[in-house]
């Protein structure tokens, strides 16, 4: 979607990669998105970047190398650089299939998949449900998919 609108995406820095559990830096922006405060670890299978498009909003960095994590651009778009809808039996695909990946830097080992998905997908979920709620009730309603909401300066 990044590229769509006119950013650059790019290759991580020495292909270093995100496979597993990162934990996340949200904006106030992203928490008010939703009733659910958006998720502070969130799964990842990825090696490539991008580059925050003009006009965009990030509403969560992440690391050095991919700090763009989600983005709002304009009243209808969100950009997300994780998978909040892998379930456990694609994250056990992945790392069987993709397990030649898991060698890679940045990768974390298939054990930590599964046992991140324990402790950190129910947060995932309720965010995910809550946010797509909302998106939906815009949609159905002809509105704009994402509202704007304000938020105060800390």
């Amino acid at each position: 979607m990044a590229r769509r609108l006119g950013a650059r995406v790019h290759a991580g820095e020495g292909k270093r990669g995100e496979l597993g559990y990162y934990p996340l830096h949200p904006t106030p922006e992203a928490d008010a998105l939703c009733a659910e405060k958006f998720p502070r670890h969130v799964y990842h299978w990825h090696f490539d970047g991008f580059d925050l498009l003009a006009g965009a909003r990030r509403l969560a960095a992440g690391c050095e190398r991919y700090p763009n994590q989600a983005y709002a651009y304009a009243d209808h778009v969100v950009g997300l650089q994780f998978h909040p809808e892998v379930t456990y039996q694609q994250m056990c695909r992945w790392t069987v299939r993709g397990a030649h990946r898991l060698v890679a830097d940045g990768a974390r080992p298939a054990h930590e998949h599964l046992e991140g998905w324990r402790q950190h997908d129910a947060a995932v979920e309720r965010w995910l449900s809550a946010f797509l709620g909302v998106w939906a009730s815009g949609w159905m309603r002809g509105e704009a998919a994402v509202p704007r909401f304000a938020v105060a300066a800390e």
